[in-house]
């Protein structure tokens, strides 16, 4: 075989592979409370969920019943930090890992986990099962995780996730952190971080679904590369125009009233 038919051959291989590759991962599944209940849990997925009775009462921070809940998941030694980010928005459809109280950046002992109660009911986190054990590459589908209001999602902070976009319909939830106690000096910046965002903007059209796919697809860039861009919205420059007019903006929290700005 000639050295121009050898090329176009392992062309023809590679793009084919190529195909296979974006198909397989384009695929999204949609899954129930019900079916997450019986199937998911944190040990293998990285995320479990369960339901808050009394979460029309809860406004900032944790019940005791929510607290125990919740540690009731996790290993001995853990606490929740004191922090809470309500949001009160259309949905951040991007797909991220939380930077900021990411294991792997700050290098914690233990792993680090967030906890969103969802005040709505419907399609409420987008998640890749597993994919905090696999950083920075992730080799899972993305699932859609609907339920009902109620709903609490605990996640590792290293789980690659998004906000489902629902149609943009109004979101109302309460995130909060919770991490080893050995760790909590590593996550002092976290502490006494209580904002609330009920600004932004939500268009459900083909760009924004295509900029959702791109986080997804180029995930590994955006979350260790790009990571320091996330952390906190810049002011002015270069920088300032690239988080605003990418999907980066989603990341960090220019819209935050609180004048400590985190991303989440």
């Amino acid at each position: 075989m000639k050295k121009g038919e050898q090329n176009i051959c392992f062309f023809c291989v590679f793009m084919s592979i190529f195909v296979v590759y974006v198909i397989y991962f384009f695929i999204e599944h949609n899954e129930s409370y019900t079916q997450s209940m019986h199937q998911r849990n944190i040990k293998k997925d990285g995320f479990s969920i369960f339901h808050c009775y009394d979460h029309i009462n809860i406004q900032k921070d944790p019940s005791e019943e929510l607290i125990k809940q919740t540690l009731d998941k996790l290993p001995k030694g853990y606490k929740f930090a004191n922090y809470s980010y309500r949001i009160k928005m259309a949905s951040p459809s991007y797909f991220h890992r939380d930077v900021t109280s990411s294991q792997y950046i700050y290098k914690t002992k233990h792993p680090v986990y967030t906890l969103i109660i969802y005040k709505y009911d419907g399609c409420l986190i987008s998640l890749c099962p597993g994919s905090n054990y696999t950083y920075p590459f992730v080799y899972s589908q993305i699932v859609n995780l609907s339920g009902p209001a109620g709903t609490c999602v605990l996640f590792d902070c290293e789980i690659l996730h998004a906000g489902c976009i629902n149609e943009c319909k109004p979101r109302n939830i309460i995130q909060y952190k919770i991490a080893h106690e050995d760790d909590m000096d590593v996550l002092k910046h976290l502490d006494d971080v209580n904002v609330e965002e009920t600004k932004g903007e939500c268009e459900d059209n083909l760009y924004n679904h295509a900029l959702r796919k791109c986080s997804y697809f180029f995930e590994l860039p955006i979350n260790t590369i790009f990571y320091p861009l996330m952390l906190k919205q810049q002011e002015d420059g270069i920088i300032k125009n690239l988080q605003k007019h990418s999907s980066l903006r989603f990341y960090t929290d220019e819209h935050l009233t609180s004048h400590t700005k985190y991303a989440c």
